[in-house]
């Protein structure tokens, strides 16, 4: 919705960009109308070419917080304490972003808020995770309140040329090519109390997200995706460790998922390979980071299982992929 007058304030008409795409302005008249998330990355980097502005995820995000994510985002913002809001907020986001999915954990005395794209993308992989992670320090600074700092922030993506629209919107340290994007804090601020929590309300938006949710059409199938995207980056990434995650039994999850027409392999299989194409267009991350990233045994393993689904190496297909972006990819 921020995105017509962004581009208007750039001197680029709005609804010209729309028709590139059979698309018109009207489709913004209702905030709840939604779009492919592809396509969304297929506009923003059409409007990342033609504003001339790699950072645009950071200008559209800068004044953005829970309100973007609607009845989710009011269900947060009346928790009582961090840690609720923002288990609520990662849990639901779903209803709101379902190319995505969005994670809360720890490292240490570290809290991690992370924001990773599911769906396969042409254009845009540097934008979104931008503007989330913009999204993200605001939803962080409004719950916390004034005196909360990050840690750091990491991106999905490489280093971009000009690292100064980054360095003022963050103000802390900034990590580039990272498995996940997120907003690292320390973790003490999950407990504290939300200025704005209110028992009736949270009661009645914890109502409204679950009618949201009931009619929202999301199934097991997309359920799955999403728990299984946050097992890849940890050692566990088998149907028992994704099931108990899930809440059912492995014999349930591998019945569930025959019935949407795929086995848990094939379903692993398909995300590490869209994650595989992911890292190594977006980040500078060598064949062999991407290999143990991803949980294979070795940059062999990863490069025969790699040229099965694409006919060349890793390697040879990152070079096929390089030359466009200001990311240096």
């Amino acid at each position: 919705m921020v995105l017509p007058a962004v581009l208007e304030e750039r001197g680029v008409n709005f609804a010209a960009v729309l028709g590139e795409f059979g698309l018109g302005v009207s489709l913004f008249e209702n905030p709840e109308n939604t779009l492919p998330f592809a396509l969304a990355g297929n506009i923003l980097g059409r409007c990342v070419e033609l504003t001339g502005c790699p950072h645009l995820g950071l200008v559209m995000g800068q004044n953005l917080g829970l309100s973007v994510i609607g009845a989710v985002g009011l269900l947060a913002q009346s928790a009582p304490t961090v840690r609720h809001a923002l288990v609520a907020a990662t849990h639901h986001m779903h209803l709101h972003d379902r190319g995505a999915v969005a994670t809360l954990s720890t490292e240490g005395d570290q809290a991690v808020l992370g924001y990773a794209v599911l769906a396969e993308m042409d254009e845009g992989a540097e934008v979104i995770p931008d503007l989330a992670m913009t999204i993200s320090r605001n939803i962080l600074a409004a719950l916390c309140g004034p005196t909360w700092r990050s840690t750091e922030v990491r991106f999905a993506h490489a280093e971009p040329v000009d690292l100064a629209p980054y360095r003022k919107a963050f103000q802390a340290p900034l990590r580039f090519d990272a498995e996940v994007s997120a907003v690292i804090f320390p973790a003490h601020w999950l407990e504290r109390p939300v200025a704005s929590a209110d028992p009736l309300m949270h009661r009645f938006m914890s109502e409204r997200v679950r009618e949201i949710a009931s009619a929202s059409g999301s199934d097991f199938l997309d359920e799955a995706r999403r728990v299984i995207h946050t097992a890849m980056f940890h050692a566990d990434c088998s149907a028992a460790a994704v099931a108990g995650q899930l809440g059912i039994s492995g014999r349930t999850l591998n019945r569930r998922l025959r019935e949407s027409g795929v086995t848990f392999a094939q379903l692993r299989d398909d995300m590490k390979k869209a994650e595989a194409c992911r890292i190594l267009e977006s980040t500078r991350m060598s064949v062999g980071q991407v290999a143990a990233i991803l949980g294979y045994s070795g940059d062999s393993a990863f490069s025969r299982a790699f040229k099965s689904w694409h006919g060349v190496g890793p390697a040879r297909w990152r070079a096929g992929r390089r030359g466009k972006g200001s990311f240096g990819r």
